[in-house]
C-alpha cells in the first residue's frame, strides 16, 4: 500500500471513529475560474461538532474568483477524499462544478488548542492534498455589495481562516479534524499549586484526567489532575521556573 493510500485509510478511520462526535462538515473553497468548470486554489474541510449547527452558508462570486461555502455529510466527504485521484475529479460545492488536481495525501502537523494556524482553537490533526496550484498573486478582489479584498492572499485568512503566515502551504485540500472533548480555558500558577479551567463540550469534567509534570531545582512533581466543575487544583509546593508548552 502506498504512503498516499495509507494516509487516507487513516484519515477515513478517523472519520468513522469519530462521526458521533462530528455532524455537518463545513467545505469552504477558494476557487478560480476556468471554462467551463471553476479550479480549485484552497478548500478547508473542517467538521462542526455534533452538539453546533452552521447556517447561512456564504456565495461570494467575484467574477473570475470565488469563495464558496457548503456543508456536506460524512459519507460526501469520503467521497471527496478520494474525487482527486479519480479521472472524473469535478466535485459540485454549492452549485459550483469544482476541478481538484491529482496529488497525495499527506498528515502535516496537530496543533494544541489556540496554537494552530486555524481560527477555531481546538487540539487538531492536518491533513491537506497537495497541488501545483499557481500563485494566487496579490491583485484585489472586488464586486458591487461584496467585501473588499485588497489582496487576494487575505481570502484565505479572512473567509477561510487560515493565517497563511504560519501555514505557507495553504493551497490544495486541507482537512482539518478537530477533538472536541474539552481544552483548557484558564491555567493559572500560583506560588505553591497550579489551577486548571477546562472548557467542556463533548466530555464531562468526570470523565477527563489531565497528567502534570512540574520540577524546580531537583524537586520533581508528576500528578494526576482531575477535575470538579471544570476546574481542577494541584498543590505542588512551589512555583515552577518556566512553562513549557508542547
Amino acid at each position: 500500500m502506498s504512503n498516499h493510500q495509507s494516509v487516507i485509510k487513516e484519515i477515513s478511520n478517523k472519520l468513522s471513529e469519530r462521526k458521533n462526535s462530528y455532524g455537518s462538515f463545513l467545505i469552504k473553497s477558494f476557487i478560480q475560474k476556468q471554462s467551463p468548470n471553476w479550479k480549485n486554489i484552497v478548500t478547508e474541510i473542517l467538521p462542526i461538532s455534533s452538539q453546533d449547527k452552521y447556517e447561512n452558508t456564504k456565495i461570494w462570486d467575484y467574477g473570475d474568483f470565488a469563495l464558496v461555502e457548503d456543508l456536506f455529510s460524512l459519507s460526501n466527504v469520503l467521497k471527496m477524499i478520494e474525487v482527486p485521484q479519480k479521472s472524473d475529479n469535478i466535485i459540485e460545492i454549492n452549485g459550483y462544478n469544482v476541478e481538484f488536481q491529482n496529488e497525495n495525501w499527506s498528515k502535516v502537523y496537530t496543533y494544541d488548542s489556540g496554537k494552530g494556524p486555524f481560527d477555531f482553537n481546538w487540539y487538531c490533526e492536518v491533513y491537506r492534498l497537495g497541488t501545483n496550484t499557481p500563485n494566487i498573486g496579490y491583485d484585489p478582489l472586488i464586486a458591487v455589495d461584496l467585501p473588499f479584498f485588497p489582496d487576494r492572499r487575505m481570502v484565505i485568512k479572512d473567509f477561510i481562516g487560515i493565517d497563511i503566515d504560519r501555514f505557507s502551504d495553504a493551497k490544495g485540500i486541507i482537512l482539518c479534524l478537530p477533538n472536541y472533548g474539552a481544552r483548557i480555558k484558564e491555567l493559572n500558577i500560583g506560588p505553591t499549586k497550579i489551577r486548571i479551567e477546562i472548557e467542556e463540550k463533548l466530555r464531562k469534567s468526570k470523565e477527563i484526567i489531565g497528567k502534570l509534570y512540574c520540577e524546580k531545582d531537583k524537586k520533581i512533581i508528576k500528578e494526576d489532575v482531575t477535575f470538579k466543575n471544570g476546574v481542577g487544583t494541584v498543590h505542588i509546593g512551589f512555583k515552577p521556573d518556566y512553562l513549557q508548552d508542547e
